[in-house]
């Protein structure tokens, strides 16, 4: 079913992902080559008074930059949400776009809180921080398909992980690997190019 919904839905699918990936390379970009001409810039003053007054206007632009990437990526993350779990109501691009824009801060604040709790439980060693994670791993889907809001949510996932903790821990587990066997490869291909 999930390979059917994604057949389907693959042109939605992929202009999300799209925008996402075009925000993770181009403002980095930017902030590279911002770094680069703040330098030279910075190196051709001849007043170190004006070095005060440019550096914090360049670290203030630089921080913007990283912030816009931060909430194109949720924004992205939550329209992905949107076009799969609406996908028997064939929602578009735009409209995914358009119902994400809505969640945007409830998104960011169950990550934060999600955050906290993970945190918490990884003081008290490796092993409670990873049972945490598992349990909130669906936190944004039950946000968005159930509409809850805070702890609801957090403990909503919980609930829906009771007695699948170990196939979602494996599921991850493999995710995790194939990405780190695409960064392997991605490496030396960018080392080369």
């Amino acid at each position: 079913q999930a390979w059917q919904i994604y057949k389907s839905r693959f042109g939605t699918f992929f202009g999300i992902a799209a925008i996402s990936l075009l925000a993770n390379f181009a403002i980095p970009l930017l902030i590279g080559s911002g770094f680069l001409s703040g330098a030279a810039l910075l190196s051709k003053l001849d007043d170190p008074a004006k070095l005060w007054i440019l550096l914090p206007i360049f670290m203030i632009g630089m921080l913007l930059l990283i912030l816009i990437t931060a909430v194109v990526n949720v924004w992205s993350q939550i329209a992905l949400i949107y076009a799969t779990y609406g996908y028997d109501e064939n929602i578009s691009f735009k409209e995914a776009y358009g119902r994400a824009r809505k969640k945007i801060i409830a998104f960011l604040w169950l990550g934060v809180l999600a955050m906290l709790i993970i945190m918490g439980g990884a003081l008290l060693f490796f092993i409670p921080g990873l049972v945490i994670f598992i349990w909130f791993s669906f936190g944004g889907l039950v946000l968005i398909a159930e509409d809850k809001k805070g702890f609801n949510v957090l403990l909503t996932s919980k609930e829906y992980v009771r007695g699948y903790w170990w196939k979602i821990f494996g599921r991850i587990l493999f995710f995790v690997f194939i990405s780190l066997i695409a960064v392997l490869i991605a490496i030396p291909v960018n080392l080369i190019l």
